[in-house]
């Protein structure tokens, strides 16, 4: 099987995410932009800001139900491959937005990029856990607390701390934070469209340490693996 084959349940999750998004595009544009006269900027950046969040979102759920199912060697590049498959699909809906708000000078790929790891995270997660009843588990909660637990410690942290927060790439925010897939990608959009204090470090942290995370969980499903087959081996024999 080669390695950028799509099985036919991943072609209809990509499809699915592809009109979810579209559909809450365009209530968005239906919501709030045809109701301003005249062309306003903004409204297009912040659309750009929220359909990132969303997309993150959605993308997360999709790859719980995505398929891994692969009997190949090249399983670890196969999912590397598929989840940035399914992250690029969406720039086509990011383009039209960029054309009806006439923005430019935006990297879009950096987003996306962001996302596809996340992605790969989620799906080496399923690979390496698929030996186990509690996979299901174990998955949901290792997101729920990545994304959901860190975000509302992030908003009681910054409320007790008496910290006032000019944008999401802010200097007071610990570095821990933007670990969180969620807080990057819109913290990446707000600054690429508004207002910017720490540059491209947190994206950089973010790469760097989940990119580690991937890379030790597939050394270890790798060594599992070679367990397995030398104690299958040796019943074998």
């Amino acid at each position: 099987m080669d390695v950028f084959d799509i099985s036919k349940k991943n072609k209809i999750n990509i499809i699915a995410y592809l009109i979810i998004l579209s559909i809450t595009s365009i209530s968005y544009y239906l919501m709030v932009s045809l109701r301003v006269d005249g062309y306003n900027p903004s409204l297009y950046k912040y659309a750009y800001i929220y359909f990132n969040g969303f997309s993150m979102l959605l993308f997360t759920l999709i790859m719980l139900f995505w398929d891994i199912n692969y009997t190949y060697i090249n399983i670890y590049l196969k999912i590397i491959i598929e989840s940035l498959i399914a992250s690029l699909s969406a720039v086509p809906i990011i383009l039209i937005i960029f054309m009806l708000g006439q923005l430019n000078k935006v990297n879009i790929f950096i987003p996306l990029i962001i996302q596809s790891l996340w992605g790969t995270v989620i799906l080496s997660i399923k690979n390496i856990s698929n030996k186990y009843k509690n996979k299901n588990f174990f998955i949901g909660m290792f997101i729920f607390i990545t994304i959901v637990l860190s975000s509302v410690y992030l908003f009681f942290y910054t409320n007790y701390a008496n910290i006032v927060l000019t944008t999401i790439y802010d200097k007071d925010i610990p570095i821990i934070f933007f670990l969180n897939p969620l807080i990057n990608i819109v913290g990446i959009s707000y600054s690429q469209m508004i207002d910017n204090q720490m540059g491209y470090y947190p994206v950089i942290c973010y790469l760097v340490f989940w990119g580690m995370v991937v890379l030790i969980f597939n050394i270890l499903d790798l060594k599992f693996n070679k367990v397995n087959s030398s104690k299958e081996g040796g019943q074998n024999l």
